[in-house]
């Protein structure tokens, strides 16, 4: 007699950041979700600062962001800051590429001084 084997997903996405899509595997962040989330309506601008590999993107995406949407808030699209702001741009060969954006206001030069700030307050 064979016994069946259950299907299980595989709640670990490997070295990829969790997505949006992936919220419902991610867990174990709900006081880091939920104090981002009072931060961010408090005071509106959040300097997340962390080493690399310690969730920061993950945090954001499967944590933030779907708690930000549950509160009506409008998330508008992740960007970098070491990347200019684009606009998406789909090319007649179906192509998208994407292009400086005039009508996002340019923040890497603020956002990379709160970096710096923040590394020096760090000891860093």
């Amino acid at each position: 007699m064979s016994v069946p084997l259950l299907k299980t997903e595989n709640p670990y996405v490997g070295p990829n950041p969790f997505t949006t899509e992936d919220q419902h595997k991610f867990y174990g962040r709900d006081q880091e979700k939920s104090d981002l989330a009072t931060l961010l309506v408090a005071d509106r601008i959040v300097l997340l600062f962390a080493p690399s590999g310690a969730g920061k993107t993950s945090i954001i995406q499967a944590g933030l962001i779907p708690a930000m949407e549950s509160r009506d808030f409008v998330v508008l699209p992740i960007i970098r800051v070491s990347e200019p702001p684009a606009e998406h741009v789909q090319r007649e060969d179906g192509v998208r590429r994407c292009l400086p954006s005039t009508a996002a206001p340019d923040h890497r030069r603020h956002a990379q001084a709160l970096c710096r700030a923040a590394a020096g307050a760090a000891g860093c």
